[in-house]
């Protein structure tokens, strides 16, 4: 699992630069992502209602990607080629 704004994140050494995705993943490894604002609204959700969610295991993941298939995503939206760079 990892947060969806490390991808863009400089003071990690992981700044979102033109032409290029570079991440922890492999390329075809697939990982969960999630928001951070994701967490804070299921967090809210539960605490607002603990005896719904007692007890229960919460699968929380906003998507799964591969590095190429983010590469192949941030290529799209961006609408210039960013390949992976493990």
């Amino acid at each position: 699992m990892c947060f969806l704004e490390n991808l863009d994140d400089p003071t990690n050494y992981n700044p979102l630069t033109k032409g290029k995705v570079k991440f922890l993943t492999k390329p075809d490894v697939i990982v969960k992502f999630i928001a951070t604002a994701d967490i804070g609204k299921g967090s809210c959700a539960m605490l607002m209602n603990p005896n719904k969610y007692a007890g229960r295991k919460i699968e929380a993941a906003s998507c799964a990607h591969s590095g190429t298939q983010l590469a192949q995503i941030l290529s799209e939206v961006r609408q210039y080629k960013s390949p992976m760079k493990p």
